[in-house]
C-alpha cells in the first residue's frame, strides 16, 4: 500500500489508564474531608488516580505512515465521602484534543501526538437535612476565555498495534509541556494540576 492508496479509517474506543499526579490537590480535599468530619465521618472520601472514558478520531494510515487527529476524555472519580450532615464526591476530567504521526509497518508504528488538554474539576455536594438529588457542579469558580477550564499542552508517546482489520490497540504515556495552573475566584488561590499519565486504548477503525 502507498501513500496513494491510504486508507481513511473513523475511530471510536475506550481508554482506561492512571494519573499520577493529576489529582493530587483533590486527595488534600479528600483528607479535609475527612479531617473536618470528625467523629461524625461514615464514610472516608478517597481520590483514586484511575481514569476511564472514550475516545473518538479520524485518521489517514498505509503499510508506513499515519496521521490522525482525535478527541478523548479521561474521568477520575472519588468515592462518596459521608459524614452526618453531608456527602460530597469529586470528578476529575481532562479531554484532550490531539494530532498523531506514526511510522512502521503494517503491524505496529511508533507515534508521537501533540495534544491540548482542558481540565475541569466537579463536584457532588448533598446537604442530607434538604433530601436533594446530587448533580455535578464546576468545583472551581473561575472566568475567563475558556470558562471553568484549566488549558494545558502536552504530548503522546504512542505504539499502534493491529489486531486485526478492524481493531486496534494503543499503549501511551502523555507528557505534560506544561501544567493547568487553575486560578479559583472564590479563593483567589492557584490549583496546578500536572497532567502525566499513562494507559492504553481499545478502538474499533471503520
Amino acid at each position: 500500500m502507498t501513500a496513494l492508496t491510504a486508507r481513511s479509517e473513523f475511530v471510536i474506543g475506550y481508554n482506561i489508564g492512571f494519573y499520577t499526579k493529576a489529582h493530587r490537590n483533590l486527595q488534600a480535599q479528600a483528607q479535609a474531608f475527612n479531617y473536618l468530619s470528625g467523629s461524625g465521618l461514615t464514610t472516608p472520601m478517597r481520590m483514586g488516580g484511575f481514569y476511564r472514558g472514550i475516545v473518538l478520531g479520524y485518521q489517514l494510515q498505509n503499510d508506513r505512515w499515519l496521521f490522525g487527529v482525535r478527541w478523548n476524555r479521561k474521568n477520575a472519580f472519588s468515592n462518596t465521602g459521608e459524614n452526618q450532615t453531608h456527602t460530597q464526591r469529586f470528578r476529575f476530567r481532562m479531554t484532550t484534543l490531539q494530532l498523531d504521526y506514526a511510522y512502521g509497518n503494517e503491524a505496529i508504528k511508533f507515534g508521537l501526538s501533540t495534544d491540548v488538554c482542558f481540565i475541569k474539576v466537579h463536584s457532588k455536594f448533598v446537604e442530607k437535612a434538604k433530601g436533594e438529588s446530587a448533580k455535578w457542579e464546576p468545583y472551581y469558580a473561575i472566568s475567563g476565555l475558556f470558562g471553568s477550564y484549566g488549558l494545558a499542552v502536552s504530548i503522546n508517546l504512542f505504539t499502534n498495534i493491529r489486531l486485526g482489520k478492524y481493531l486496534e490497540l494503543r499503549p501511551f504515556v502523555q507528557l505534560p509541556l506544561t501544567t493547568a495552573d487553575i486560578l479559583d475566584d472564590n479563593t483567589r488561590r492557584t490549583y496546578v494540576h500536572p497532567v502525566f499519565n499513562y494507559g492504553t486504548s481499545l478502538c474499533l477503525t471503520l
